[in-house]
């Protein structure tokens, strides 16, 4: 568990959130769906970077690490929902589960390794008879490819 960054409900706005840092007190506060378009980021005063001649470099890669922390753990909150994206994680997760690699899947389905990662990337919009073929294959339903945002 990552005890560095803690995600928070705003209690300023009902779709803001709260990003903290509490290693370098850095905080980020955004709107849901919205991480990139939307960020206002503070130092806070107690902060070490405060006065630190190579804070902009500093500032450049804890801002990176909280990206890649919210990208990571938090993304259906950060990033605008997509069905493409969500069904090919999933699938992906699914695959993993299995103890498949892609090629494996790609084998099993009839399609080309090439297609089962552009459809785990979410760059296909996969058909019904695609997506029945790959569930089967997973040993699931179609229902159970798409799971809801948390």
């Amino acid at each position: 568990m990552n005890n560095r960054f803690r995600l928070e409900k705003s209690t300023r706005s009902k779709d803001g959130w709260v990003l903290t840092d509490i290693d370098n007190l850095v905080v980020i506060r955004f709107k849901e769906h919205q991480y990139n378009e939307t960020q206002k980021i503070s130092i806070l005063k107690e902060s070490e970077l405060a006065n630190k001649e190579d804070a902009a470099t500093i500032m450049a890669k804890i801002m990176r690490e909280m990206g890649d922390y919210m990208a990571t753990n938090h993304y259906c909150i950060a990033m605008p929902y997509n069905h493409r994206i969500a069904i090919g994680q999933r699938i992906k997760e699914l695959r993993v589960k299995n103890g498949l690699s892609q090629r494996d899947l790609a084998e099993l389905t009839g399609y080309t390794n090439a297609n089962i990662a552009n459809i785990e990337l979410g760059k296909y919009s996969v058909g019904l008879d695609v997506l029945s073929n790959i569930a089967d294959k997973l040993g699931c339903n179609i229902e159970l490819i798409e799971k809801t945002a948390e």
